[in-house]
């Protein structure tokens, strides 16, 4: 939604449409607010946040954009204090502007919905256990699964030409990564994990 000048509760000092026009802009000195159009790219260029690190802190920055979660997310890394989508409606623009002139975080419904979304994948993925058998190699892989089989070290020693005491060492590694105590434990974990054929 476009608004008209009069609408606009902030002086317009300067409308730029590249990131050099930006740079010398905003560099220069600090300014009320900034109201970004993510359509003009380049304003996004890894450029602009390397030329002054501090940038998106110590500017108020809001970011006008369609509705695009990858946008949002990688946008809101940046630390830009406000993100709104072109297709709210007047009173949520002006509540934006307001809000981010002074020096306040403003997201729009939208974008505050795919930051939960983001938020929750990622607590979801730190939350996920990664199964133990998976920080195994594959030699110690090869010898628990002989273990669940029932052999005893010799036979896994000559099955795989190791000497005994490296099929110990391989023995001693996967009991400790696996927090088991014995081979009985072994296989119960392998039969649980699916290791196993049932």
């Amino acid at each position: 939604m476009a608004l008209k000048n009069e609408d606009f509760p902030f002086e317009i000092i300067a409308k730029v449409n590249n990131v050099d026009e930006l740079k010398k802009i905003a560099f220069e000195e600090e300014h009320e607010l900034i109201v970004l159009e993510r359509m003009n790219a380049d304003f996004f260029d890894k450029d602009l946040a390397e030329s002054n690190s501090k940038f998106y802190e110590t500017q108020n920055v809001l970011v006008v954009s369609d509705f695009d979660k990858q946008e949002i997310q990688r946008t809101h890394k940046m630390g830009v204090k406000g993100f709104i989508t072109s297709d709210i409606d007047k009173s949520d623009w002006l509540e934006a502007l307001k809000m981010v002139g002074n020096g306040n975080k403003y997201f729009s419904r939208k974008v505050i919905e795919v930051l939960i979304e983001m938020s929750y994948q990622h607590v979801k993925k730190q939350n996920q256990s990664i199964p133990l058998h998976e920080s195994l190699s594959e030699r110690e892989m090869e010898v628990l699964m002989l273990i669940t089989q029932g052999k005893v070290a010799e036979d896994i020693a000559n099955e795989l030409f190791l000497s005994i005491h490296t099929v110990y060492t391989h023995r001693k590694n996967i009991l400790k990564k696996l927090s088991c105590k014995s081979a009985a434990e072994l296989i119960s974990y392998a039969y649980t994990s699916g290791l196993m054929e049932h």
